[in-house]
Order: structure tokens, then C-alpha cells, then sequence
């Protein structure tokens, strides 16, 4: 197990995600690597490519959405 990292004199060591639709791509009680940055009014949350690449299929099927990038 890796260490909690030291954020601002807090220690992090897990994301909780509360979302239905992103449930169904990590899985409750799942474990994966991904990071978590500031930005001006708000955070980003980095995710690895499998899964970056389920949520554009959610996005599609659900919304009707495509991605910016090409592959």
C-alpha cells in the first residue's frame, strides 16, 4: 500500500466518488491510481486512460457527447 501523500498538512489517501454514473466505471470498494490538483475555483481529478476512455462511452450513450480529442 502507498502512502497517504501530504497535502497542505493533510493527508490524503482516498477519493470518495458519489456520483451514480461514475459508479457504474469504478466501482465501489475499487482500487486504482489517479490524482488530484487545485485549480482557480475548483479541483481536477486525473484519471488513468481505461478509465478516461468508459467515461467518454457514458458520455455518448447517456448525453449524447463526444470528446475533444482525436485518437
Amino acid at each position: 500500500m502507498r502512502r497517504p501523500k501530504d497535502l497542505r498538512g493533510r493527508m490524503v489517501e482516498r477519493v470518495a466518488v458519489r456520483s451514480s454514473y461514475l459508479n457504474h466505471i469504478l466501482k465501489p470498494g475499487e482500487a486504482t491510481l489517479t490524482w488530484v490538483g487545485g485549480k482557480y475555483g475548483g479541483i481536477y481529478i486525473g484519471f488513468r486512460k481505461p478509465q478516461i476512455e468508459a467515461m467518454e462511452r457514458l458520455a455518448s450513450e447517456k448525453f449524447g457527447m463526444t470528446a475533444r480529442h482525436t485518437t
